[in-house]
């Protein structure tokens, strides 16, 4: 049992690094279905994603090409580099209107795979062999501890049974809906968020506060909490959108 164990835990550090985010058109900051992502690097991917996307991967340098398409055409586009640095990393896409400038022609040449089905999720078209193999051994082992997890309750759960009664007189309501009060900060950073089309970028409304960065994430956190404000992840920048 230890050596399965020990043998799990090796094959998650030495490979398992999950790279996922959400996918927004860059006018309106609107989530996105249908969006085809290809990544190349140490490990090759491609897959449709609506809304959302989550790959395993290997660390390293990446290459994401984003593309969606309406009626047979491209219409948004994004070429992004990043760094995947052997932990669990998000990184949100932002796709923008088409510019035939940006483009490679080997952009153009990758195929348009099918959307997911049922219209929810994510698709997995390609990916490398060794990342195949890692996932079924993955599995395999995973299955292997759960038939001795399932075995063992299994022994436990014959020698002794009980049944647990809801208590008499108890009733579980829920929690009264929270009022938030913003402070001076708060309502200032809502103002000059709507003053700038309801988006920006993080830096650039900490310049204007004149606030350090600890101050500024942990006023856009409270603001997060209330539903007023949408934090959007690009790289090492944030995406701020004034929710209506």
């Amino acid at each position: 049992m230890r050596t399965i164990v020990g043998m799990l835990m090796i094959l998650t550090l030495l490979h398992a690094t999950t790279l996922y985010g959400e996918i927004y058109e860059g006018e309106e900051f609107e989530l996105l279905n249908n969006a085809v992502i290809t990544v190349f690097g140490p490990t090759n991917v491609q897959l449709v994603a609506n809304e959302n996307y989550s790959i395993e991967i290997e660390s390293g340098e990446y290459q994401v090409i984003t593309r969606f398409y309406e009626n047979g055409t491209m219409k948004y586009y994004s070429k992004d580099k990043i760094t995947v640095a052997g932990k669990d990393m998000r990184f949100d896409i932002v796709v923008f209107p088409i510019d035939p400038q940006m483009i490679d022609d080997s952009d153009v040449e990758i195929p348009i795979p099918e959307p997911p089905a049922n219209g929810g999720g994510t698709r997995l078209i390609k990916t490398d062999i060794d990342m195949v193999l890692f996932i079924v051994v993955l599995a395999g082992l995973i299955g292997i501890l759960l038939f001795f997890f399932l075995k063992k309750n299994e022994r436990s759960g014959s020698e002794t049974r009980t049944t647990d009664l809801p208590e008499k007189g108890i009733i579980k309501t829920s929690e009264p809906e929270k009022n938030y009060e913003l402070d001076e900060d708060g309502k200032r950073v809502l103002k000059i968020l709507s003053e700038n089309e309801g988006r920006m970028i993080q830096k650039e409304l900490r310049n204007i506060m004149n606030f350090s960065e600890t101050k500024m994430s942990l006023v856009i956190s409270e603001l997060e909490a209330c539903g007023l404000v949408k934090r959007i992840k690009r790289g090492r920048e944030n995406i701020l959108k004034l929710l209506k």
